[in-house]
């Protein structure tokens, strides 16, 4: 029993050493480095992703007010009478 207890503390000894030898590979630290950069590219991504999506909000009422805007024009192009309309530009150019 005692030889089975010392085996284990001789192979985690051993298991310690090669631990902190692969902690200490430069490859290690560049891992490090690239998960750390991939986490805060994926915090930006989410936060372009939230204000492209209020963009595109912003963008589509334009669009509702543009049109609305446009029906507008339309429909005052329709109900004045041309004549008058150039004198009244003529007048004030």
């Amino acid at each position: 029993m005692f030889k089975d207890i010392l085996d284990y503390q001789k192979k985690d000894l051993e298991l310690n050493k090669v631990q902190r030898e692969l902690d200490s590979l430069p490859s290690r630290k560049v891992v490090e480095d690239m998960v750390a950069t991939v986490k805060d590219l994926q915090l930006k991504s989410q936060s372009l992703e939230k204000q492209a999506g209020e963009l595109k909000q912003t963008y589509d009422k334009m669009i509702v007010e543009i049109t609305e805007l446009d029906s507008l024009i339309s429909n005052f192009d329709k109900s004045i009478d041309q004549k008058e309309a150039i004198t009244i530009l003529t007048k004030y150019n």
